[in-house]
């Protein structure tokens, strides 16, 4: 069964490519732009990972993960720039314009999560 994606991003045009890029390797992938769209997801799915996009703000990425984690305990990959504020109990990966760097850190997480049970 294909890993199910949760991609969040301010950035439509990132938003594209990488739903894109994610969706070739054979992922199921759900995205949002907004906050409201980025709740609900987070409040109405069953994701194996949860993504956020360098374009949103810290105050937002928390926001995000204090409702994702309400409701799931898979991993959150968050994705940021040297400088920029981290948030705790979250995976980072740099950004990077090259996009084969953001599959192969996707892949590397989703590979050492825990597998779900079936029927959980």
């Amino acid at each position: 069964m294909s890993k199910r994606i949760l991609l969040v991003s301010f950035d439509d045009c990132l938003l594209v490519k990488q739903r894109a890029l994610l969706e070739q390797q054979g992922y199921k992938v759900m995205s949002a732009m907004r906050l409201k769209e980025a709740a609900a997801g987070c409040e109405n799915g069953t994701f194996d990972l949860f993504i956020l996009g360098r374009s949103i703000p810290y105050a937002v990425k928390k926001d995000l993960i204090e409702i994702f984690r309400a409701h799931h305990t898979t991993p959150i990959l968050s994705l940021w720039g040297p400088g920029e504020q981290i948030v705790d109990a979250v995976n980072y990966l740099e950004f990077s314009n090259e996009l084969g760097d953001f599959v192969r850190g996707v892949r590397t997480i989703l590979a050492t999560a825990p597998q779900k049970n079936p029927g959980n």
